[in-house]
């Protein structure tokens, strides 16, 4: 269901960047703040996902949930390249909320270990995720995960190498929660 919804989502906000003028959508990709106030626009014209688990788009999450991988190069410490599958966010039985951001990153399969890759959660969470949070509910929690495929979420999948992290968002910081 959260796939569809992100589907959906995102087709809203390609049929609103095609119909943006050739200026709005011709600038480089180095203007982020630009790109970030056409996508919050989105939102408040009201192209976003249906409420509910998934979170609105709009800022990054619109980016994200419309461009193609390659397209958007996640700048991480480790230099590996990745790519987003999906955030929601789940409300837990406590009552708190979290907001859950997972990534593809198929070398971690291929031997790339934990340590590799554990700077890049805290550089996910402040740099793309916080900004994608703006303007929505701050979750009380965060959860990156990297997997090397695309997984069901909730679903066992034995073959795929997943690692995850939490945060407490604490604009502009993640705090590294741990699991």
């Amino acid at each position: 269901m959260t796939i569809s919804l992100h589907m959906r989502a995102a087709r809203q906000c390609f049929v609103a960047l095609s119909r943006l003028s050739a200026q709005a959508v011709a600038f480089p990709l180095g203007n982020v703040a630009k790109l970030w106030q056409s996508t919050r626009d989105f939102r408040i014209a009201g192209h976003a996902a249906p409420s509910g688990r998934t979170l609105a788009t709009g800022g990054w999450g619109c980016i994200l949930s419309t461009l193609s991988a390659p397209a958007l190069a996640f700048d991480v410490p480790s230099g590996q390249a990745l790519s987003f599958q999906e955030s929601f966010y789940e409300r837990k039985d406590d009552g708190a909320l979290w907001a859950r951001f997972r990534f593809v990153m198929p070398v971690i399969g291929t031997g790339v270990t934990y340590a590799d890759v554990a700077e890049d959660f805290l550089t996910l969470c402040e740099a793309y995720v916080l900004p994608a949070l703006a303007g929505q509910d701050m979750p009380d929690q965060i959860i990156v995960s990297l997997a090397d495929r695309a997984t069901d979420f909730g679903k066992a999948n034995p073959e795929a190498t997943q690692y995850f992290e939490a945060f407490t968002p604490d604009p502009p910081s993640c705090i590294w929660e741990g699991f």
